[in-house]
């Protein structure tokens, strides 16, 4: 029997006779398949496979409409259909069958290219919808044995070549047996890994008839990709994308504002913005554009520009996400941004102003005017924003109240090492029952003025499960003893970092017996410390079937 590259590759025996099942599988699917066309010659075809798959297709002329779909319902490893050869099925007549009867599990990828079925419709089931798409289920059994191999990164190895794969297809159809790819309509890529502009690029030029592409799932196009595609399909009437520049140009501005065809959903500058007026007309068509919902901003804004720009992103009653990175921020900025956010409705889930000079003022006015009143931020990024202990009470009080649902909070790079900080800090531990990471790394901390936090991580109201400290050189080892007995009490915790934190092997030894005790911590990272030989021999000791050592 002739192997495919992808299966001699693996040179495994099991490997082998997966394939040689998925082969057997396929061959009954096709003789089932000529035995319903037997019984019944000349009407139309509806097959139904797995859940949310559909293949339809009808005697006569004429190229078969196809609506590819590629989703997932929120696995970490997105299912990846990739087209089958549909002549396999040309001429075939037979009622509905039964769910499942299509249901064919590749054992490779090579097999996946020629068994597996994408989500199609004709003109006989009406033109598809966005909201109709149904959702394929997480990992189905089509995918199974392409997945098993180890999993992790075995497995998104195996899920960019059937992504590569299902490109090849739909530009070459299949090559082995000489079919030309199917009349693609609706394209949507939303939660497949693997696809990038250019390999799109190349379907929409090998597809004129493309009709609607949905690739908002991470790719990031360039305004110049954009039109590329335009240009290439003229018959295109709906984009969905990710959006990325460096410089903000009258072609850019005309794609962020309310395009007709091209909707983008996130978008991303990362560049100076050096001339008041360019921010001006970033922020119109930032506020105009209705299907926004991420925006990242990286570089300096023009001052008299930044208030605009702030006005647009608090104001935008869709936005979820919104980036300012060193954007030239200081606290008359952070107390405008607070005013509007307080004054629009509730809508941001993450904040990042990572990198701005917000001082204890910026991050008070946030922390009073708009985090009292916000019930729906998630995730906060302060980090190197030259807050202080007067920024840690507020963010307490305000992160402490009984609306706050804040599960992230990160403060590294900022000077928090004093009596005070830690305090408030140790406060905000015990009082925050949401808060799910904290992330004080480079923060200056000194082991002598944690007396407070480490009370506040043993005890039992402590609901941390995520503790970063990397970069903290005056822990040294009597931060690292204090965390051995914050291991001994703690049952929250599930990740530790100390890394770069001046550890000796002393420190590693506690450290290491600590954590052979606790059962619920599952990360223990201490890379760039001093270890020595024998810390290093108690901390694989101490390694664990549940416990994953990072040294």
């Amino acid at each position: 029997m002739l192997y495919p590259p992808e299966v001699l590759a693996q040179n495994s025996k099991a490997a082998r006779r997966e394939y040689r099942a998925g082969e057997k599988r396929f061959e009954k699917v096709k003789e089932e398949i000529a035995q319903a066309k037997a019984k019944a010659p000349g009407e139309g075809v509806f097959l139904v496979g797995g859940p949310g798959e559909s293949v339809t297709r009808w005697d006569g002329g004429g190229p078969v409409e196809v609506a590819l779909n590629i989703a997932t319902n929120g696995s970490h490893a997105p299912a990846t259909h990739v087209p089958a050869p549909l002549m396999d099925a040309s001429g075939l007549a037979s009622t509905h069958a039964a769910p499942g009867q299509l249901d064919v599990a590749p054992a490779t990828a090579a097999t996946a290219a020629m068994a597996t079925r994408p989500l199609v419709s004709t003109a006989a089931v009406g033109k598809p919808h966005r909201a109709a798409a149904a959702a394929l289920p997480t990992v189905p059994a089509t995918l199974a044995a392409l997945l098993q191999p180890g999993g992790g990164k075995e497995g998104s190895r195996a899920l960019f070549v059937s992504n590569t794969l299902l490109m090849q297809t739909l530009v070459e159809g299949t090559k082995g047996g000489g079919k030309k790819p199917p009349a693609v309509t609706v394209l949507d890529v939303t939660a497949c890994r693997g696809v990038s502009p250019k390999s799109l690029l190349a379907v929409a030029a090998a597809h004129p008839e493309l009709e609607r592409l949905w690739a908002s799932g991470g790719q990031k196009w360039t305004p110049e990709q954009v039109v590329q595609l335009l240009r290439s399909s003229p018959g295109i009437k709906e984009v969905e994308l990710d959006l990325r520049c460096t410089a903000v140009t009258p072609q850019l501005l005309q794609l962020v504002g309310n395009h007709d065809i091209v909707r983008v959903r996130s978008f991303t500058h990362r560049g100076l913005i050096r001339d008041p007026s360019v921010a001006i007309k970033l922020a119109e068509a930032l506020h105009t554009n209705e299907s926004l919902t991420t925006v990242e901003l990286k570089g300096r804004i023009h001052s008299e520009g930044m208030p605009y720009v702030l006005q647009a992103v608090a104001e935008h009653p869709r936005l979820a996400s919104v980036t300012l990175e060193a954007v030239g921020m200081g606290p008359l900025e952070a107390t405008y941004l607070a005013h509007r956010l307080a004054g629009a409705p509730p809508h941001l889930l993450s904040l990042n102003v990572r990198g701005n000079r917000l001082g204890d003022a910026g991050v008070i006015a946030l922390a009073d005017e708009w985090l009292l009143g916000d019930a729906r931020l998630v995730t906060l990024d302060l980090s190197r924003t030259l807050c202080s202990h007067d920024a840690c009470i507020a963010l307490t009080n305000a992160l402490a109240h009984a609306g706050s649902v804040i599960r992230t909070l990160i403060l590294a790079g900022n000077s928090l090492g004093t009596g005070e900080a830690q305090q408030a800090l140790g406060t905000l531990i015990l009082r925050s029952t949401c808060l799910d990471t904290l992330d004080c790394s480079y923060c200056s901390f000194v082991a002598d003025n944690m007396k407070a936090f480490f009370r506040a991580l043993a005890s039992e109201g402590c609901n941390l499960r995520q503790l970063l400290l990397r970069g903290n050189p005056r822990l040294s080892n009597d931060g690292a003893a204090g965390f051995a007995e914050v291991l001994r009490a703690n049952t929250s915790l599930r990740s530790l970092d100390l890394g770069d934190c001046r550890l000796t092997s002393n420190a590693a030894v506690e450290l290491a017996t600590a954590a052979r005790g606790n059962t619920s911590l599952e990360s223990l990272a201490l890379e760039y410390n001093n270890l020595g030989e024998t810390g290093m021999r108690a901390l694989e000791a101490s390694r664990s079937a549940t416990l994953s050592l990072f040294l």
